[in-house]
């Protein structure tokens, strides 16, 4: 769970720190359509936050897990090579994808170590500072040494390998966390 979080904090955090220059220079939007693609890229994120507990009462969490990761791979690939016209609304849909995955790391963390919750996600937690600083460094120097574009690309590596964490560890997780009972509303 570490390094899933390590890489999805780094991805989430990287798209965001990077969008706007990467629309801006790679895709020739003006900086105001390039920053609105951000508020909506945090929108996105923010309403799938809202819904995404609804999901996991639904869907056991590596089901979920895996759900998003591949909707971003999926998205985030068509954002990178789309036309500019279709980019800002496949990277909003990124942010869609990234709204539960944090929040349900952390959930899954304190779920399979009951015992210590705090220090499992405390570890988590520092998972996802190193990510975020790391994973947009690695494509920063990426891009420098090529362009911006194969930057980017870089984090459809990193979701990549977090599906493959994901599926190495797939009956692991789902033995170590039961399924719920779902609540009706």
């Amino acid at each position: 769970l570490f390094f899933i979080t390590f890489l999805n904090s780094g991805i989430q955090n990287g798209i965001c720190f990077w969008m706007v220059t990467f629309l801006k220079e790679a895709k020739g939007l003006p900086i105001a359509l390039a920053s609105s693609s951000l508020f909506l890229f945090f929108a996105c994120l923010a309403v799938g936050r809202l819904f995404a507990s609804y999901l996991l009462t639904r869907l056991h969490e590596t089901t979920y897990l895996l759900g998003l990761f591949s909707l971003l791979a999926t998205v985030l690939i068509i954002a990178i090579m789309a036309p500019w016209r279709w980019t800002i609304p496949f990277f909003a849909l990124c942010g869609l994808a990234l709204s539960g995955v944090f929040p349900s790391l952390l959930g899954m963390g304190g779920k399979i170590y009951s015992k210590i919750p705090g220090t499992a996600m405390g570890i988590l937690a520092t998972g996802a500072g190193l990510g975020s600083v790391i994973i947009p460094w690695m494509m920063s120097l990426v891009s420098q040494l090529t362009d911006l574009e194969t930057g980017f690309l870089c984090f459809e590596v990193f979701v990549v390998f977090c599906l493959v964490l994901l599926g190495f560890q797939f009956r692991q997780l789902r033995r170590l966390i039961p399924l719920r009972v779902s609540i009706r509303f």
